[in-house]
């Protein structure tokens, strides 16, 4: 990558990364029922589509630092472990961007790069409930246990929370809207190419 492309990508990833912030502070004023609608995914797709891997990564991890406003669910996990709740919020949604990008990546050159793109924006909203849904049960289980004495399998318990109207409007509007710009940007890209090669 020569400087010319790296500039652009910091740039771009910057610009993304202010974008996330803006989301996720939306995110907090939409709520279908007590739980908020996390939109910032789209954002974390759309650069780990289109910067790649590290893109996403940063991205991820810039949202993850956004969760870590204390609110009533965060306050208790900071009660318990500080540690593990910063690493629960900053590892789910660092991996997850950089996912994102390693899976669009397997795609990008191939003529399944559309369907690529929709995949790995799919896996965004389901890989960050995921990673939460493992580390919260491995980490919090005792609080989960203190709070909810009668429920024998603690995976399947957080699991099934999570699963809700917020998470399928999570997975419907990621998949459909983050594809959107890379394959736009992708396809504007692919005449000057073709010139390019011409000459």
């Amino acid at each position: 990558m020569n400087n010319r492309n790296k500039i652009r990508t910091l740039v771009g990833t910057a610009i993304i990364a202010a974008i996330v912030v803006i989301c996720q502070l939306l995110s907090n004023l939409i709520h279908f029922g007590p739980v908020s609608i996390t939109l910032a995914l789209i954002p974390i797709a759309v650069g780990a589509c289109i910067y790649g891997p590290k893109a996403g990564a940063i991205l991820g991890f810039v949202f993850g630092v956004c969760t870590l406003v204390p609110d009533p669910f965060m306050t208790s996990l900071y009660s318990y472990n500080v540690f593990y709740a910063f690493l629960l919020a900053l590892g789910k949604a660092t991996i997850t961007g950089l996912v994102v990008g390693l899976v669009y990546n397997l795609f990008k050159n191939t003529k399944f790069w559309v369907l690529g793109s929709f995949i790995a924006s799919f896996l965004a909203p389901v890989l960050n409930t995921l990673l939460f849904v493992v580390g919260y049960t491995l980490m919090f289980a005792p609080i989960i246990k203190e709070s909810n004495p009668d429920v024998e399998n603690i995976f399947s318990f957080v699991l099934l929370s999570m699963i809700t109207i917020n998470f399928i409007i999570e997975i419907i509007t990621t998949t459909l809207l983050s594809p959107v710009v890379p394959i736009l940007l992708k396809i504007f890209k692919q005449p000057h190419h073709h010139i390019e090669k011409q000459d």
